[in-house]
């Protein structure tokens, strides 16, 4: 957690957002699933997407240049879910329109600067992820105005964010989408620096420990 400051903050929004009664996506899985497998859901993967939600949105206020959302859910509930296809189909598109509201205010009421979404990753299928890219300095449009879809690597859109941020472009990272328009980097570095690879052995297992309690391991 960083700023350290922050962890009262944040422990105090994830209670709220745990104690969440009025998502559609729970009351979707309320109804197509038996009462332990909807709770085991909405404790795995709707209630925690919750908590993501609210900390972006409390985060606008602060007016960042650039922000990522991360939103899982949809992968997560994908794993053993037996409430059939429609119900499924019904519980993905809540989560969306849950989504397109938070980034529609947030855009139409702040200085954002950067925004990008990741939405189902994809690991279960082992296809692509899918990932949203707005700018307010302009991106690429497609035949009619259209937005384009395009495949982009994971590292270009990192160095995306971080150009927009500010930071220095490192070596190590692609040239960020180029869609986009991007700011000049202030400089280049030719590494952000490494790991400590005694420092990361040591908290493997926690790692592996909140894998797991997300239901990716």
């Amino acid at each position: 957690m960083a700023p350290p400051s922050r962890q009262d903050e944040v422990a105090d929004l994830r209670r709220r957002s745990a104690a969440a009664s009025d998502e559609p996506a729970l009351a979707i899985a309320r109804a197509a699933l038996p009462a332990a497998a909807a709770t085991e859901i909405a404790q795995r993967a709707l209630l925690p997407e919750r908590f993501y939600r609210d900390a972006f949105a409390r985060d606008a206020a602060r007016q960042a240049r650039a922000a990522a959302l991360y939103l899982p859910a949809v992968d997560i509930a994908a794993d053993g879910w037996r409430g059939g296809e429609v119900a499924f189909a019904e519980l993905v598109a809540a989560e969306l329109q849950a989504a397109d509201r938070l980034l529609g205010e947030l855009v139409a009421g702040g200085e954002w600067g950067t925004v990008l979404v990741v939405i189902d990753p994809a690991r279960r299928g082992g296809g692509e992820g899918r990932a949203l890219l707005w700018r307010r300095g302009g991106c690429a449009a497609g035949a009619g105005g259209a937005d384009v879809a395009e495949a982009v690597r994971p590292e270009a859109l990192a160095a995306g964010l971080f150009r927009a941020a500010g930071l220095p472009q490192s070596a190590e990272l692609p040239a960020p989408p180029e869609l986009c328009r991007w700011p000049a980097p202030p400089a280049s570095v030719s590494s952000y620096g490494r790991r400590d690879a005694e420092a990361a052995a040591a908290s493997s297992d926690e790692y592996l420990r909140n894998l797991r309690s997300l239901g990716y391991v």
